[in-house]
């Protein structure tokens, strides 16, 4: 088997009920439970076929860029991206370390 990741854009739907002042937080709605507001970060999901161990989101953390990770599943984690890093490349990076450590 080939070890593959895929990516998907992480898009939350915003609800606001705009006529309801006391609301303390907006909240995002999406399809892995609610949320807090993520308008600040670059969101992924990373899609894997190969086991997520607890090592290898450690080791992913540490890539330049990565804002944060949330495991959701044993082969799917959300991912933080910082607005001032190039996605592209942090995913690309993170790619590599992940499959990398899961060769050896």
């Amino acid at each position: 088997m080939i070890k593959q990741i895929s990516w998907e854009k992480f898009e939350s739907k915003i609800s606001i009920d705009e006529e309801d002042d006391d609301s303390p937080s907006i909240m995002a709605v999406n399809p892995y439970g609610p949320n807090l507001n993520y308008d600040n970060f670059v969101l992924f999901i990373g899609h894997s076929n190969f086991s997520l161990t607890a090592i290898l989101i450690y080791n992913a953390c540490l890539v330049d860029g990565v804002e944060a990770i949330d495991p959701i599943s044993r082969y799917r984690f959300r991912l933080a991206v910082g607005k001032l890093f190039v996605p592209k490349e942090v995913l690309d990076n993170i790619e590599t370390v992940l499959l990398k450590e899961e060769d050896e």
